[in-house]
């Protein structure tokens, strides 16, 4: 009998003295074993058009955006004072000085190109401010 790996005769315990494959008793009509060893033999072909699985690439991004001014507590608001503004808007509300003064600059030219549109974004505005629902130029609302 000879090692269908290495092709060496066997001995009696029908092992390879060279590499240690068991080796089988051939009867003479069967075929002889495959001389591709036994590790290749079970494993599956690789098909060629099958693309091979990468690991993905995880990127974690994270950013804080918190952006509240008040250390958590209570609402946030503007740090614009209101009765300043109420002054200003009173005074000189009709060249837009107080919309200046919260950091709405477009509204402010507007404001004193039109002498507060007409007079009516003026007493709309001083009306705002009174009931405290007039905001600055980043939307937060004027504080009391």
């Amino acid at each position: 009998m000879n090692c269908p790996k290495c092709g060496s005769e066997a001995n009696e315990s029908n092992l390879c003295p060279n590499c240690g494959t068991p080796v089988q008793e051939q009867l003479p009509n069967q075929e002889q074993p495959s001389q591709i060893p036994y590790e290749q033999q079970t494993q599956q072909p690789q098909n060629p058009y099958q693309p091979q699985m990468q690991q993905p690439t995880i990127i974690i991004n994270n950013t804080n955006t918190n952006t509240n001014t008040n250390g958590g507590f209570g609402a946030v608001t503007s740090h614009k004072s209101k009765i300043l503004t109420l002054v200003l808007c009173f005074f000189l509300g009709i060249f837009g000085i107080h919309r200046f003064y919260v950091g709405k600059v477009g509204t402010g030219i507007l404001y004193l190109l039109t002498f507060g549109i007409y007079g009516i974004g003026w007493i709309i505005d001083f009306i705002k401010i009174l009931t405290g629902t007039f905001t600055d130029g980043t939307g937060l609302p004027i504080r009391k």
